[in-house]
C-alpha cells in the first residue's frame, strides 16, 4: 500500500477500483489507464488534449465518450479524430451503437469477445453503466 500513498487520487482510485473485482472479470482485467472526453467537446479540443500527452496509453485506438457523470455514452475512434473536421462535436461523429463490457462479465467471455470482434480495446462499465477507469 506503500506504492498507493504516493499515486495521485485518480490514480489511487483507479488501481483501487480494479482490486474490487476478482482476477476472473473483465473488471479485474481492466486497464485503468484509458482517455475519456465529454459529447460537448470539439474535435480541436479532442486533439490539443492528445497532442498535450507525453505519449497515449498502450493500445489506443479509441476514446470513450461518458457523461458529466462518467456514464458511458459511445466511442470515439482515434481515426476519425484525425480525419474529421476540427469544428465537429463528439456528439456528431461518435459511436453510439456499441455495447460496452460488464465489469463482472467472465474473463472467458471477454476473451471471446475479443477474438470474435478483432478488439484491441473496449469500454468496460459497472451495473449503473459508469466507465471503469
Amino acid at each position: 500500500m506503500k506504492i498507493l500513498s504516493k499515486m495521485s487520487l485518480r490514480d489511487r482510485q483507479r488501481i483501487e477500483l480494479g482490486l474490487t473485482y476478482p482476477d476472473d472479470t473483465a473488471g479485474g482485467l481492466l486497464n485503468t489507464d484509458v482517455i475519456s472526453v465529454r459529447p460537448s467537446h470539439t474535435m480541436e479540443v479532442v486533439i490539443n488534449y492528445l497532442r498535450g500527452q507525453d505519449e497515449l496509453p498502450e493500445n489506443t485506438d479509441k476514446i470513450f465518450v461518458v457523461s458529466k457523470d462518467d456514464l458511458y455514452v459511445g466511442e470515439l475512434l482515434i481515426t476519425r479524430i484525425i480525419t474529421s473536421d476540427p469544428n465537429l462535436t463528439v456528439r456528431e461523429i461518435m459511436d453510439t451503437n456499441i455495447t460496452p463490457i460488464n465489469a463482472i462479465q467472465d474473463d472467458k467471455e471477454v476473451a471471446t469477445l475479443f477474438e470474435r470482434n478483432d478488439l484491441i480495446s473496449a469500454a468496460v462499465v459497472d451495473k449503473n453503466n459508469k466507465l471503469d477507469t
